[in-house]
């Protein structure tokens, strides 16, 4: 498993890079972001083992956390609201101690 933030970065960039290399079409017609995100993920899958996070998902539109519940944050005044993760590497709250390794809202 991966455990430094080094590979995390190092995992995005080279997602990121063969992204905007073979979506670079996609990009420029002006496509959804879920679209774009969705190929992102795709990217990121395929180049996730080679950085320590095989136990890990790349997921878009993702709104649980642990056990199945709406995932959900506090604002400023502490009152809790629904949230949900364009794009996120985490563990689908299996590794409770190390879950969202990236997360994009």
């Amino acid at each position: 498993m991966a455990e430094t933030a080094g590979e995390t970065q190092a995992l995005f960039d080279e997602s990121l890079a063969i992204f905007l290399e073979r979506e670079r079409k996609n990009i420029l017609t002006g496509v959804s972001e879920r679209n774009l995100c969705g190929r992102l993920a795709l990217h990121m899958d395929d180049l996730k083992a080679r950085y320590g996070f095989n136990a890990y998902y790349v997921d878009t539109e993702y709104n649980r956390k642990q056990r199945g519940r709406i995932k959900t944050i506090l604002d400023d005044q502490m009152r809790e609201i629904v949230i949900n993760c364009d794009l996120i590497l985490h563990s689908r709250g299996e590794i409770i101690t190390r879950d969202n390794i990236i997360a994009s809202k």
